[in-house]
């Protein structure tokens, strides 16, 4: 893409687009119900070292099973 000229969009369904306004959205969904719980809910010591921080984050993993 050239600076200053992007892709003409007139064509694009705006229900499949992230307009600035539904980003704005998502971040204050974010900030307003995960931010607080997940605050709350860990410590930097969960992180201390990656064995600790995956154990802690165990409950919430949503990848492939690992070999």
């Amino acid at each position: 893409m050239r600076p200053f000229e992007p892709p003409d969009v007139s064509g694009w369904d705006l229900e499949s687009v992230w307009t600035n306004d539904r980003i704005t959205k998502a971040h204050e969904f974010l900030h307003d119900n995960v931010r607080g719980p997940a605050i709350d809910e860990f410590t930097f010591a969960d992180f201390e070292d990656r064995k600790t921080a995956e154990k802690k984050l165990e409950p919430y993993y949503m990848g492939p099973e690992q070999a």
